[in-house]
């Protein structure tokens, strides 16, 4: 992978294709205490196998470390890491990685810390229901990951200097037969680019008509956020972005699935996906969206937000984000 440090806009998209699965609710969870579990809940860890408290594992610069290496069927539940690294770029410099019954490519490719929400390289606490950021540093992820054969997850250093001690917990069910077909994979997918060109960079404020009077209804020179193919859906995005202006809170967002036709799109501002409005980058928090906000020119800001209702698709989906549009 390319240094993600040289890259201005990071953009990671999650979403479900084909091996759907049913949220519920806490009230739910809590009545279904007494329900006879046709699985058994395993853990693996980093815990010290020798009995002691030296609970980490260290992670060599170039070095990949495995996390979860097991059979199914099996549904991953929760996955907690925390990281303690005098690497001040750990969290762009590790990539976690997550294959599924066997493949040779990842399903997820991803510097860890885009993949927790935390996509400007530094840490901010958040709460989302299946993503979470608790003091001070403990990394969460709770979307439901189910493999029917195999799964296999880990983190490769590919910074420069030494993890010295990288913890994780993964809590997975193994069943002892198999899952129902319709359960899909999870995928997600990192993209990056420095600078996020738009069409234009001729304006300077969201008055010009450069910018008020340009039509795009198909998308042409805006920023790529996933591209995906198979029967699925899309769930949960993250954005992040040093700027010194409005460009990605005012850029439109689109979506075209199904061999190029528009469907569940947005031709509003990005900022109104996460909740937001004018000067949505300045924020510090409203719901879906949770971000870390900061002011003048060079800020970091990044934004993360979970999908209601997750759109489907059965063709290939090409959704784009307007840079400048």
């Amino acid at each position: 992978m390319e240094n993600p440090l040289k890259k201005l806009l990071p953009v990671i998209a999650f979403c479900f294709l084909t091996l759907p699965l049913v949220s519920q609710g806490p009230s739910a969870l809590i009545s279904s205490l007494p329900q006879a579990k046709d699985y058994v809940q395993k853990r693996v860890s980093s815990y010290d196998r020798t009995g002691g408290n030296a609970d980490a594992r260290s992670i060599a610069a170039g070095e990949t470390l495995t996390l979860l290496d097991e059979a199914g069927p099996g549904l991953i539940s929760h996955v907690w890491v925390t990281i303690a690294s005098d690497d001040p770029n750990h969290l762009k410099a590790l990539v976690l990685r997550m294959y599924w019954d066997g493949e040779g490519t990842p399903s997820v490719e991803t510097p860890i810390g885009d993949f927790f929400g935390l996509g400007l390289g530094d840490y901010h606490l958040y709460q989302s229901q299946p993503l979470s950021v608790g003091a001070d540093k403990a990394l969460n992820c709770f979307f439901p990951m189910p493999f029917q054969k195999h799964a296999r997850i880990t983190v490769t250093n590919e910074g420069k200097q030494k993890t010295d001690a990288f913890y994780f917990n993964i809590d997975y069910r193994a069943y002892s037969k198999d899952l129902p077909a319709d359960l899909l994979y999870f995928h997600a997918q990192y993209r990056q680019a420095a600078p996020a060109k738009g069409w234009t960079n001729q304006w300077k404020s969201n008055g010009d008509a450069i910018v008020n009077d340009k039509k795009n209804l198909n998308g042409e020179g805006n920023y790529v956020w996933m591209e995906a193919t198979g029967r699925g859906h899309f769930v949960c995005e993250h954005v992040g972005a040093r700027e010194s202006g409005w460009v990605v809170g005012r850029g439109r967002r689109h979506v075209f699935c199904r061999w190029g036709e528009p469907a569940f799109d947005q031709w509003d501002g990005v900022g109104r996906l996460f909740s937001g409005s004018v000067g949505f980058w300045r924020a510090s928090v409203c719901v879906p969206a949770v971000r870390r906000a900061g002011g003048g020119a060079g800020s970091g800001r990044g934004a993360v937000v979970a999908v209601p209702v997750p759109p489907g698709f059965s063709d290939p989906i090409h959704e784009v984000a307007a840079g400048n549009d």
